[in-house]
């Protein structure tokens, strides 16, 4: 008798499951394009879940090599992420700002007395 795919499936180590994902995502993303952002809420779930069950990966005897490799990716994403967020935030602020017609600029204080203005 053959085994079925999920018999298979469940045998397979975890490291071999995490890698077939990322290698799918990616060719996913490739072949998509910038469309498949919207999936991409799911890819961060996993990787927080992934996170969360590193106590339970240890006690069952696997290695934790990977989530370690997996967390230390994703915090670098998520620091670009983060990074290409403000600075869209930033342009757009200045966008809005020089070509709105009634902009007028704050008006600047002189410093309080006794603080001195460096030159």
């Amino acid at each position: 008798m053959t085994e079925s795919f999920w018999q298979r499936y469940w045998r397979c180590p975890i490291i071999w499951k995490v890698l077939v994902g990322f290698v799918t995502g990616a060719v996913t993303g490739l072949a998509v394009g910038p469309s498949i952002e919207v999936v991409q809420p799911l890819g961060t779930l996993f990787l927080r879940g992934l996170i969360m069950l590193s106590l339970a990966i240890t006690q069952a005897g696997l290695p934790m090599a990977p989530v370690g490799l997996v967390a230390g990716i994703d915090a670098v994403l998520d620091m670009v992420r983060t990074m290409c967020n403000v600075t869209d935030d930033l342009v757009g602020t200045q966008v809005v700002a020089r070509t709105e017609p009634d902009f007028v600029e704050a008006p600047t204080r002189a410093p309080a007395e006794g603080v001195g203005v460096p030159s």
